[in-house]
């Protein structure tokens, strides 16, 4: 089940149905790749019946509904089509008494736009849609497609899980759409951009795009250098809660600026320590909104086969913040860039599992953990070959292998449109809808 999840409080929408005949809203979240919509006017209980199903017309054959919740809003996944290539688009609405056809009725993927149609859900006429009237509407909970029915989960009974290749929140599967906040780790010594805006302004901009996470890298020199640092970066963790953002842990670098840091660079034991110091102070803030503790960034210097001492260190690690009440996942990067058919990225290569592992994470808590993966093309490494074989390859086959789900840690592009469109087809394609852009600041 796909679930909007509703952290803060519980929301519960009251629709007066004035009128009588359909209304179709297009919703905010609707795109190329997830359609949603909400009916009004769709009680049939006047008539003596009831809605039985919605459907979609698809290259000429009425598809049904993928979720749907509160009883009227109507979620489509995409099947191969894009949306904006089926504008105007067809629905139809079954009751237990007739067939409504709404040929058309949808214009525009704009989130707003509403239609009413000639029909009543008793009249079984034929709808005409009018023109567009785009309404105001408070913001919908925020959450990547696709999206089922929402649920409200108390703080404190929060049990992030991750099985069936996907993440699971208290037994609902949850999509996350994240954006990478840098600065803890640089020579900044804070995040970047509170120059220009504060930090709340930043929070407030990811949610009205429909961002639900933030990957927040420090460097341990920095946590490590005074009770100062340490607070400032739980602080800002904390107030990303308040916004209902998730957010991932990452220690990026041991020095600050330093990313070429790796795995046989840093004192692993020191390293540990640090983990402990920052889930410690996580847990005594009452900080609610950790998702991920993200090992360490990129360890490029772990050449395959060393990968079983990569995945100890994380078990190490995942042992040390459990340890210390942080009931986080924990992310396993890729590591070096020996890869085939094609090079792989700093932080992508998790062949591991399959050439030089056997099993792959042996911690106490075997669905607590995520492969994470970096993903990038050649105008940020300068290799711009890539094919769904060289992903399957470098991590995509683990979706088969292993029961983890696989959060893209890092994946941008300066504006190779064609790479990032074939890469969010493939993750589509093994569904796995989890990730961070990076990122937020230059």
């Amino acid at each position: 089940m796909l679930t909007t999840i509703l952290f803060t409080s519980c929301i519960i929408a009251s629709l007066t149905q004035g009128l009588s005949n359909i209304q179709v809203e297009v919703d905010g979240a609707s795109q190329d790749y997830f359609f949603r919509v909400t009916l009004n006017n769709i009680d049939a209980s006047s008539c003596g019946t009831s809605v039985t199903g919605v459907n979609i017309l698809v290259n000429g054959a009425y598809v049904s509904y993928s979720n749907t919740y509160n009883g009227n809003e109507f979620t489509f996944d995409y099947k191969g089509t894009k949306f904006s290539d089926m504008l105007p688009i067809s629905l139809q609405i079954k009751t237990g008494a007739s067939t409504i056809n709404l040929p058309g009725v949808v214009k525009t993927l704009n989130g707003g736009a509403v239609y009413t149609a000639d029909a009543t859900i008793c009249s079984g006429e034929t709808a005409k849609p009018t023109t567009p009237k785009p309404t105001m509407k408070p913001t919908a909970p925020t959450t990547p497609f696709p999206t089922g029915e929402s649920v409200c989960i108390s703080k404190s009974a929060i049990e992030w899980k991750s099985y069936n290749n996907q993440l699971i929140l208290n037994g609902n599967r949850f999509n996350m759409k994240g954006l990478s906040w840098f600065g803890f780790e640089t020579t900044n010594y804070g995040l970047y951009g509170l120059d220009k805006h504060n930090m709340n302004w930043y929070f407030q901009w990811m949610v009205d795009r429909g961002f639900n996470a933030i990957r927040m890298p420090f460097s341990s020199d920095y946590i490590n250098g005074g009770s100062s640092n340490l607070n400032a970066y739980v602080n800002a963790v904390k107030a990303a809660g308040e916004y209902g953002l998730l957010v991932m842990l990452d220690m990026h670098s041991k020095t600050p600026g330093n990313w070429r840091d790796g795995l046989y660079t840093i004192v692993q034991s020191e390293e540990i320590n640090t983990w402990k110091k920052v889930a410690s102070a996580m847990v005594a803030a009452d900080v609610w909104n950790v998702i991920f503790v993200d090992v360490f960034n990129e360890p490029h210097d772990v050449t395959n086969s060393q990968w079983g001492a990569w995945v100890q260190f994380c078990e190490d690690v995942a042992e040390a913040v459990w340890g210390e009440g942080l009931n986080a996942l924990i992310a396993i990067e890729g590591t070096n860039s020996d890869c085939s058919p094609i090079s792989c990225c700093w932080g992508e290569n998790l062949t591991g599992p399959r050439d030089h592992g056997g099993d792959v994470f042996e911690a106490s808590k075997d669905d607590k953990y995520v492969w994470s993966p970096h993903v990038y093309t050649g105008d940020v490494t300068g290799n711009y070959a890539y094919n769904n074989a060289g992903w399957e390859n470098h991590w995509g086959y683990l979706v088969d292998k292993t029961d983890a789900a696989i959060v893209i840690g890092e994946f941008g592009t300066r504006g190779e449109l064609t790479w990032l469109g074939a890469l969010t087809d493939y993750l589509i394609s093994i569904d796995q809808r989890n990730h961070f852009f990076w990122c937020l600041n230059p």
